[in-house]
């Protein structure tokens, strides 16, 4: 029979984390394919801490998830995937400083990763006239297209070029 090995996380650090989960799935309602991802986070941090010598999420440093956030960036994670870990990590401190396992916040001043906004696109003067000249002939799923991609877009212009109540 094989020899099964211990767990390398002390339970100090895996317990709250599936607390956290539990916690999570019954009150916050989160769905399978968040309680997942936090949890792959979670987990992840938890053997890299363990390897440290930490033992439970009270010994848990800012300067030790600095040092994780930047070691997933030099792993090539996502900067998305990176920010999520980060949400996972507050989520679960929260937790615990609601559940009284944990007195102070180490994720408090780590600020968030700032992720890339990507412009919408626009249309060209060419696929324009082709929406305008379908609209004209009637064509109603091409003046719906030309009018879910302009509307917000022109909305979004006034409401940024609007006077505000300060001027």
């Amino acid at each position: 029979m094989p020899e099964s090995r211990p767990d390398p996380v002390p339970p100090g650090l895996s317990a709250p984390i599936a607390d956290f989960l539990d916690a999570m799935r019954v009150e916050a309602g989160l769905s399978r394919n968040a309680l997942r991802a936090y949890g792959t986070d979670l987990r992840a941090l938890s053997r890299r801490l363990a390897s440290e010598g930490l033992t439970h999420w009270r010994d848990l440093t800012e300067d030790a998830v600095y040092d994780w956030l930047a070691d997933r960036r030099n792993d090539r994670a996502a900067e998305a995937s990176v920010a999520r870990g980060l949400v996972s990590l507050r989520m679960l401190v929260r937790f615990l400083v609601q559940e009284g396992d944990l007195r102070t916040d180490p994720t408090a001043r780590v600020s968030a990763p700032r992720l890339q906004r990507l412009l919408p696109t626009t249309l060209t003067p060419e696929q324009v006239d082709t929406l305008l000249r379908a609209s004209a002939r009637g064509d109603r799923a091409a003046f719906s297209a030309f009018y879910d991609a302009t509307v917000p877009w022109v909305h979004g212009m006034a409401v940024a070029m609007s006077p505000s109540e300060d001027d």
